[in-house]
């Protein structure tokens, strides 16, 4: 039996209230880490391919995940924690 292949994340950012697009959103930055059991962190980050302004891919085994912010884009905070995740096959 073959190996499933792994699922191909690409995320980009909008912010749909004020209407700005992803170019607006060139400085900020994210890393993609592991989730363990208790939703903490479990390994270390994943590399990200960026793919143009505001936009980034890797490719994900199944699995539970935290996306994190490490810079932001101009006149925006940090987000205050990370984003879990989780891959699965259905």
């Amino acid at each position: 039996r073959s190996p499933r292949p792994a699922a191909k994340i690409i995320a980009f950012f909008r912010d749909i209230v004020i209407g700005q697009t992803c170019a607006d959103f060139i400085r900020a930055a994210f890393e993609i880490v592991p989730a363990g059991p208790d939703g903490e962190p479990a390994g270390e980050p994943i590399p990200v391919d960026e793919l143009e302004a505001g936009r980034f891919g890797t490719a994900l085994a199944p699995g539970s995940y935290l996306l994190v912010e490490t810079r932001s884009p101009l006149g925006y905070e940090l987000l205050a924690r990370p984003v879990a995740f989780t891959i699965g096959w259905h």
